[in-house]
């Protein structure tokens, strides 16, 4: 197996407004169900979402109760337990199978909202099947082993990621062809593709989607065109990327698999964004609407943004500033402080097209502020620079916050090609 963007910068003033590139939807939760949709009230993805204050002790030991709902909700329970594994160790009546099978289910509800959490329960699953005493099931283990990896992935830990991918693969020839060695090239596409080693994810990829086809599997498929769309469109073919999103669209139903749907649909609006189509792209956003979560989920800051871009895009400097100015605090309240920085030097860019400099440079100050104290000596060393030149111009351009976007993408995984990779 081999080891596991063109981005759009500020640009110059003009008619059409244009903001910094930014990432569109994930296709991060088990596309074969919506456990990453929940609405509000539905605390279904919550680990604790009753008797949150129960210890060890208080989850039964009774082999009748690990039946159906009732196992899964102590697999939810058991993430917030600080002694989980030796609760696991001390129950000889576990049936390790299906215990681990909902230890990954849960992981996948919290991959897009917490991948450290999911990572946690593939790691918690992985325990409960090497404690079976019993035959090993071979592919349940690739499954949490690839689970693990794609939430290491995503939660930015690359050289984990890869490590636990290779560290697994000898397991693959024991596996039947079809759909689980389809999610394994898939994870390792999404890994190449985090790493920027595009020609080599998309040779995974080609791979995964044929293993998806020989299986018949539509929604397998879909995931892998919603990562194939965010790499060709790394690679510079806009029109490549909106015709693979379309055909991610195409074949799957929103009623049935809403995740995935929204997840090409939405990336379909951001690619016909990129190529000027904004009208198409408005068109998209309005059908899909209804089926975007609530609250603070992370496709709702997507869908912020992309509503930002569409007003930049109508040439509404007042709704693309207000939208991006919410967007900012709300990043900031939630602790995104890199993603917050995106929007500013997006309000930034703003100003400069308006020729508004002043105002362009109170904005661009407040990333002193926002950006966390652990960022490295690089990132700050190229704020202060910008900073520096925007006081010494009388008339800077937005291609001069190009040097801050590169540094800063560099710290924040591109969020575009980010999936699970490995259904359930």
């Amino acid at each position: 197996m081999t080891d596991p963007s063109q981005s759009r910068t500020p640009s110059e003033p003009s008619t059409t407004r244009s903001l910094v590139d930014h990432p569109s939807l994930p296709s991060g939760a088990d596309p074969s169900s919506s456990a990453g949709l929940s609405q509000e009230g539905d605390d279904s993805g919550s680990a604790l979402s009753e008797g949150s204050t129960a210890g060890p002790d208080a989850l039964s030991d009774d082999p009748a109760s690990f039946e159906g709902e009732c196992l899964d909700r102590i697999a939810r329970r058991l993430l917030d337990l600080p002694d989980a594994e030796a609760w696991i160790a001390s129950r000889e009546s576990l049936p390790h199978d299906s215990f681990a099978r909902s230890l990954l289910d849960c992981g996948r509800a919290l991959l897009v909202v917490d991948p450290v959490r999911a990572r946690h329960a593939a790691h918690l699953a992985e325990i409960v099947l090497d404690a079976d005493p019993g035959p090993a099931d071979t592919e349940l283990r690739l499954v949490a082993a690839l689970d693990r990896a794609n939430a290491a992935r995503i939660a930015g830990d690359l050289e984990t990621a890869a490590d636990l991918l290779n560290r697994h693969h000898h397991l693959i020839p024991r596996c039947a062809p079809g759909r689980l060695r389809g999610d394994l090239h898939l994870v390792a596409a999404s890994i190449l593709s985090d790493e920027e080693r595009l020609p080599a994810a998309c040779e995974h990829l080609i791979d995964a989607i044929e293993h998806y086809s020989e299986a018949r599997d539509p929604v397998r498929a879909a995931h892998g065109l919603v990562h194939g769309a965010a790499l060709v469109r790394k690679l510079g073919d806009i029109e490549g990327a909106v015709l693979l999103a379309q055909c991610a669209a195409d074949i799957v139903s929103p009623s049935d698999h809403p995740e995935i749907y929204l997840s090409a649909a939405h990336n379909l609006a951001v690619y016909l964004l990129d190529a000027g189509r904004s009208s198409d792209a408005r068109r998209v956003l309005i059908k899909i609407l209804p089926l975007y979560p609530r609250g603070d989920h992370p496709y709702v800051v997507q869908y912020r943004w992309l509503c930002a871009r569409l007003a930049a895009a109508a040439d509404d400097p007042r709704g693309t500033a207000g939208i991006l100015e919410d967007f900012r605090d709300a990043l900031c309240a939630g602790r995104q402080q890199l993603r917050a920085a995106f929007a500013v030097i997006d309000l930034a860019s703003l100003h400069l097209d308006d020729g508004e400099v002043g105002r362009a440079r109170e904005v661009l100050e407040e990333l002193v502020r926002i950006l966390p104290s652990s960022s490295p000596q690089s990132l700050i060393a190229v704020l202060e620079e910008t900073l520096a030149r925007f006081q010494r111009l009388e008339r800077p351009e937005p291609a001069l916050l190009v040097p801050l976007v590169a540094a800063l993408r560099a710290r924040e995984p591109t969020p575009e090609a980010l999936g699970r990779g490995a259904p359930g």
